[in-house]
């Protein structure tokens, strides 16, 4: 591309290197409306993307855990890579998701319940870690009730990782390596905790509103001062007066 060519670029989008060598060789880009696909931005803050390889760069293994087209709603752990200026800290998600998922300068990885060999759905617990759980967990020979499977070792992970014991004591390790996984006493209450957590913050916009009651608490010591009390003030700003 020359660069007369440069200064008349709409900037309206990004253009990188691809994309401008793109423009050098003469290739057409297609819109496609069905590539306007919903991702999650910021914890708790949807967006809609353009999902589309030429103008998504370094997708890394995106693709490979929620589709080429993002059509799969596939359960994943997102966490801060270590590394990252950010403290450490953990969310599910069912779609894709920024790299920058924390924030600037807190890069973001995470771990699916499943992967995919040519379409077809793997457990993404290994045989070996689900082993290691049984013989933690299960080490008799008697059936237990509540046989351990690996969907219940993912929702446990989830629970662990916002455990706030967890993550005081592992504070310096998470700013460096890969999140290890103790062995808590009561298996099924982190797992239950964690599957409770993931439910909420994967389906959080549709989730009924708490019963709260409004209780307003009197500025006294505004009231005292003869100031408007600060509540009040908030509320004038918000009606424009």
């Amino acid at each position: 591309m020359c660069v007369d060519t440069a200064k008349h670029l709409d900037y309206s989008i990004k253009w990188s290197r691809a994309v401008k060598a793109d423009l050098g060789k003469n290739i057409v880009y297609e819109f496609i409306p069905e590539n306007i696909v919903s991702v999650l931005y910021r914890p708790f803050v949807k967006l809609s993307l353009y999902y589309d390889r030429k103008l998504n760069e370094m997708r890394y293994q995106l693709p490979t855990i929620f589709g080429d087209k993002a059509e799969r709603n596939t359960r994943a752990i997102t966490f801060t890579d270590s590394g990252s200026q950010k403290p450490f800290f953990a969310i599910a998600c069912n779609s894709v998701f920024d790299y920058h998922l924390a924030g600037a300068s807190a890069a973001s990885v995470a771990i699916p319940e499943l992967g995919f060999d040519q379409d077809r759905s793997i457990e993404n617990v290994t045989d070996w870690g689900y082993d290691q759980f049984r013989r933690q967990y299960e080490p008799s020979r008697t059936k237990p009730k509540r046989p351990i499977s690996k969907k219940a070792i993912f929702h446990y992970v989830y629970g662990v990782l916002h455990d706030p014991v967890y993550r005081e004591k592992y504070a310096q390790n998470l700013k460096r390596e890969f999140p290890r996984i103790p062995f808590y006493a009561d298996f099924w209450q982190w797992a239950d905790w964690g599957k409770a957590l993931m439910e909420l913050h994967i389906g959080y916009e549709g989730v009924a509103p708490a019963k709260l009651k409004r209780a307003d608490v009197p500025d006294e010591k505004a009231r005292k001062a003869g100031q408007t009390p600060k509540a009040m003030l908030k509320a004038d700003k918000d009606a424009g007066r």
